[in-house]
C-alpha cells in the first residue's frame, strides 16, 4: 500500500508524462495528494470531510456483498458500500477509483446475480459522477502501471474517460493482447457527466 502511494503521489508531480503526449504537457495541474493507510471508518470520513478532494483512491480488498460490498480498511472492519457513496455524494468527490478485487463484479447470491449490487453501479447510482473499479483481481505491476498512467493523464487536464483509454493502451503496450490486463478496469459514468475533473487550459 505504501509503495502505491509513493507511485501516486511521483506520478501526479512528475511534469514528464509517461506513455502519452498530452496536449498541455509543460501545464500539469497542481496536486495535492493525502494518504491514510489503513484507516478506521471515522479517520477516513475525517480526512474526506477536511478538504475539497475530487478524487477518492482506494487499494486494498473489498468483499461483494448487497449495497456496493464492504471495503476492508483495515483489520478492525470496513465501510459498507451504500455508506461511502453518501459520504462522498456528500464531500463532492467527482472520481472514485478502486484496486480491490470485486470493485466492478455484482453480488451472487444462490447463483443468482443481485442487480445494481456493485460497488460501482451502487456509488454511481447514488450520485458519484464517475467510479472506476477492477472487475476481476489485477496484478500489482499491472495495477501499478495503469494507475501511473491514468493519474499523470488527469494531472494534465485530460478528461476522465480519456486517462482511461491511455492508460489502457499502455498496458497493452507493457502485456500486450495475451494478458487480460487491459480489460480489467472498468469506467462507469454517469450520462450527463461530461469526464471533466480539471478543467482544460
Amino acid at each position: 500500500l505504501q509503495q502505491e502511494s509513493t507511485v501516486i503521489s511521483q506520478a501526479l508531480r512528475n511534469t514528464v508524462p509517461t506513455g502519452f503526449n498530452p496536449p498541455n504537457r509543460l501545464n500539469p495541474a497542481a496536486c495535492r495528494v493525502d494518504t491514510l493507510v489503513q484507516p478506521t471508518a471515522a479517520e477516513l470520513i475525517a480526512k474526506l470531510e477536511s478538504h475539497p478532494y475530487n478524487v477518492l483512491f482506494y487499494a486494498g480488498h473489498g468483499m461483494p456483498a448487497p449495497d456496493g460490498g464492504v471495503l476492508l480498511l483495515n483489520q478492525e472492519g470496513g465501510i459498507v458500500g451504500t455508506e461511502l457513496a453518501q459520504l462522498l455524494v456528500r464531500c463532492g468527490v467527482k472520481l472514485a477509483v478502486f484496486n480491490s478485487c470485486w470493485g466492478a463484479q455484482p453480488y451472487v447470491s444462490q447463483q443468482q446475480t443481485v442487480p445494481r449490487s456493485s460497488l460501482a453501479e451502487v456509488l454511481l447510482h447514488h450520485g458519484v459522477p464517475a467510479v472506476l473499479a477492477m472487475r476481476d483481481t489485477i496484478a500489482d505491476r499491472e495495477a501499478l502501471s495503469f494507475i501511473q498512467t491514468f493519474t499523470q493523464a488527469l494531472a494534465h487536464r485530460l478528461s476522465i474517460d480519456e486517462s482511461v483509454a491511455i492508460a489502457r493502451q499502455q498496458l497493452l503496450t507493457l502485456y500486450k493482447f495475451n494478458q487480460p490486463a487491459w480489460t480489467l478496469p472498468i469506467l462507469y459514468m454517469h450520462p450527463e457527466y461530461n469526464g471533466e475533473l480539471i478543467r482544460p487550459l
